[in-house]
């Protein structure tokens, strides 16, 4: 089974935007402390997949397109353009 690993490089992407969130307000709304956002960010561990998806559901993010992102960067090797992964409003 391959699991797909949520990178902090992405995390930190994602909470920097647009538009841009403080990890505290990140860690209030996803129920951890600034310093888990920050561990994970540094990949020290990292988010469960439900933690992911309310990381992704409050900046505004498509899990499903993201792991679409993640699938094709690991057969590439490519950077996710994570604007291209944003949800249409």
């Amino acid at each position: 089974m391959n699991l797909i690993k949520i990178k902090g490089i992405d995390i930190r992407r994602i909470r920097n935007g647009p538009p841009k969130v403080s990890a505290q307000k990140l860690a209030d709304f996803v129920g951890v402390s600034r310093k888990t956002i920050v561990n994970w960010e540094n990949d020290v561990g990292c988010p469960s997949i439900i933690q992911f998806a309310k990381i992704c559901f409050y900046c505004k993010i498509s899990v499903g397109k993201y792991l679409m992102a993640v699938e094709q960067r690991r057969d590439e090797e490519k950077v996710i353009d994570l604007l291209s992964v944003r949800k249409d409003d």
